[in-house]
């Protein structure tokens, strides 16, 4: 079953640096809209977590965070459920589990980041037969050092 259709999908798909890119900045969308949301609440109502020094907050969330995350929230589920499930629901509740890991910040965290969930667990799918655990962590580690850089640049 194919989500996409068209030879421009097919290329973003089957081209590994396009199809990172596109998903990077999908995600980077995201979060923009997010953050417009996010100016008429309370920053502290967000969350998030929190760690100690720079080189820390580096390895966790660009290096160990996305590799452990990618593995639980979207390998494992598309490994053991996929053979019982549709695609579509596979990469619903993927992103739920990805959501559910970040519910202790806040409700409104945990809506961010199912909603980057479902772009991370579409992406997985999409490459499944092309190394996804490799695509999907490069994706999310893209989009955490991204983060990671305003948070330096722009600290609440």
């Amino acid at each position: 079953m194919k989500i996409f259709k068209g030879k421009i999908a097919q290329t973003i798909i089957n081209n590994s640096l396009l199809f990172i890119s596109v998903f990077v900045t999908l995600k980077v969308l995201l979060a923009i809209v997010f953050s417009i949301v996010l100016s008429f609440v309370e920053h502290e109502s967000l969350g998030g977590p929190s760690f100690g020094s720079p080189l820390e907050q580096f390895i966790l969330a660009v290096c160990v965070g996305p590799f452990f995350e990618t593995y639980l929230c979207q390998y494992m589920p598309f490994h053991y459920l996929l053979k019982y499930m549709r695609p579509r629901a596979v990469i619903l509740l993927s992103a739920l589990f990805f959501g559910s890991f970040h519910l202790a910040y806040s409700p409104l965290y945990f809506v961010f980041t199912f909603l980057g969930g479902l772009l991370f667990s579409t992406a997985f799918y999409l490459r499944l037969h092309s190394r996804p655990l490799l695509h999907t962590t490069i994706i999310h580690a893209c989009y955490n050092l991204i983060g990671l850089i305003d948070n330096w640049m722009n600290p609440i």
